[in-house]
């Protein structure tokens, strides 16, 4: 079959019928366009159109949808970080009892600027005894309070459903504790001030395992099926299972942590900087729309014919920093890291947590929600938004620097074993001889 470029037309998009099925959808405006300004802290917001729809570019500057713009330099060091006194910025409307001197004293009700609510006992204006205390998201602490800090046995009622039962000790959850699920059981931690500790779940970080050894076991079996069979196709299945293998191990925790390994004291420094920079969030959008190409060929007795194809054209793409005012820091303290002193290896999960005060989220919403309707010029566009902290591993194997490392902790010899169907022997060596630790990297954002 042979074709000639200078047959392919191009069918005018106002030529086309408009289907777009969202339309007036929940989520979706009239256009069939999502509607991102939703209550979610973190959406991913895609247009949802099918490669099956028509477009009607009518009134798009054709010079602007042919641009590419980079993500707005925006250091997140503009940023102000708050000192140890910011909640009192957020002080709202008290009613209850108060002592002589006016402060709060006894059973009272606080709102606060951000959204939050306490319900419960007060003494000399700080919140002291049994209490509430709710966020505007639904999460809410039930508990004993001493001069403004959680203290002793409570209950922590997550926005997703989970319930944390634990200990707090100067407001941060310290000792044992559990964790339970919407409808499952409770598992088992252990808290070293606000830094939480697996007690079960310890084989997670590096799953799959079993499969690593099910691939070592077909690759022995397949041979013997090939020599009995006498069939040398069935050889070829070996190669598809090596290369099933080295896609799992490529994929697999295990890598994430053996590519990613300091010492402990290397660890504690660059978390202390860590604690000392803002997150950064990025927006971006790409706009896209199709068209339908029709192709004149003749076909290999002559005839001619026409094939028609929609083919999906990014247009303009735009990123940008959402630049943020004011934010605090409420990561575990530097004194948790002292508790990895008594392994000799730990397997470091670094996750990123941001969340937002009433008045920064409402100022968020607005602004993510006018950068996508400033942006979308073409029929179609993609939504997605980026949150990290610059310079924070998401893994890490943590070694303490009195110890010397095992060959277990070897990411080459990770690498040979796994060529050779053995990664799943190493893998359980590093899960037996470590502990696996997560500690969150927690942001709130104030203004």
């Amino acid at each position: 079959m042979t074709e000639d470029a200078s047959n392919i037309e191009l069918v005018p998009a106002d030529q086309m019928k408009k289907t777009n099925e969202n339309a007036n959808k929940p989520g979706y405006d009239s256009d069939g366009n999502p509607d991102i300004d939703v209550n979610a802290d973190q959406p991913e917001a895609k247009d949802g159109n099918s490669g099956d729809e028509s477009d009607n570019r009518e009134g798009i500057d054709e010079d602007l949808v042919k641009q590419d713009n980079v993500v707005e330099d925006w250091d997140e060091d503009e940023a102000e970080c708050a000192d140890e006194n910011w909640a009192d910025e957020l002080e709202g409307d008290y009613k209850g009892h108060q002592n002589e001197e006016g402060e709060r004293e006894g059973k009272g009700t606080c709102e606060y600027i951000d959204g939050a609510k306490y319900v419960g006992y007060w003494k000399a204006g700080k919140r002291h005894g049994e209490g509430t205390f709710s966020l505007y998201d639904g999460t809410r602490f039930e508990g004993m309070w001493e001069k403004d800090k959680k203290v002793g046995d409570g209950k922590l009622f997550l926005s997703n459903g989970d319930l944390v039962e634990a200990t707090w000790e100067n407001d941060r959850m310290h000792g044992k504790g559990t964790i339970t699920s919407n409808g499952g059981e409770p598992k088992e931690y252990i808290w070293y001030y606000d830094m939480k500790i697996d007690q079960v779940d310890q084989d997670a970080c590096c799953d799959r395992m079993l499969l690593n050894a099910c691939c070592c076991l077909l690759f022995l079996i397949v041979p013997i099926v090939g020599l009995i069979a006498k069939n040398a196709a069935i050889f070829g299945g070996c190669v598809v299972i090596w290369c099933c293998n080295m896609c799992e191990f490529y994929l697999s925790k295990s890598r994430g942590y053996l590519s990613k390994q300091s010492s402990l004291s290397a660890t504690q420094d660059k978390i202390k900087h860590l604690k000392k920079k803002g997150p950064k969030i990025e927006w971006h959008i790409q706009n896209y729309h199709y068209e339908t190409r029709v192709t004149h060929y003749r076909d290999k007795d002559g005839n001619m014919r026409t094939r028609r194809e929609r083919v999906r054209v990014n247009t303009f793409y735009k990123s940008k920093n959402y630049k943020y005012k004011k934010w605090v820091d409420r990561t575990p303290p530097q004194e948790s890291l002292d508790y990895l002193e008594q392994f000799k290896l730990v397997r470091l999960d670094q996750p990123l947590k941001i969340e937002m005060a009433d008045k920064a989220l409402k100022k968020y919403r607005k602004k993510k929600n006018k950068f996508y309707k400033k942006n979308k010029v073409d029929t179609h566009a993609d939504f997605w938004e980026k949150r990290y902290l610059k310079g924070k591993d998401d893994l890490s194997l943590v070694g303490n620097d009195k110890s010397n490392k095992p060959w277990f902790a070897n990411s080459m010899t990770y690498l040979c074993c796994s060529v050779f169907f053995c990664g799943w022997i190493q893998r359980y060596m590093l899960v037996k001889n470590s502990q696996r630790i997560v500690f969150t990297h927690d942001k709130l954002l104030l203004k």
